[in-house]
């Protein structure tokens, strides 16, 4: 090989390398920011006092009828 072609082989190695540890970076960040906004999320604290409420049992079925709906009339 020639020295232009081992310095080539060599660069790219290093731009892959690279590449490879931004990526790793960033789906380290998106997780660690993920967890946190869960951890801060009401929505997760709803579905927890669900869970506790029914005896640790998820709901089973999601169909219409299982799902109690609020009706708002309005006022005119």
């Amino acid at each position: 090989m020639t020295l232009i072609g081992i310095i080539g082989i060599d660069v790219i190695f290093a731009v892959a390398l690279l590449l490879a540890a931004s990526c790793l970076g960033y789906l380290v960040y998106v997780t660690i920011r993920e967890r946190s906004e869960l951890r801060s999320s009401p929505a997760t604290d709803r579905a927890v006092l669900e869970v506790a409420r029914t005896g640790g049992k998820p709901l089973k079925s999601l169909r219409p009828s299982a799902v109690r709906h609020h009706h708002v009339s309005p006022t005119s």
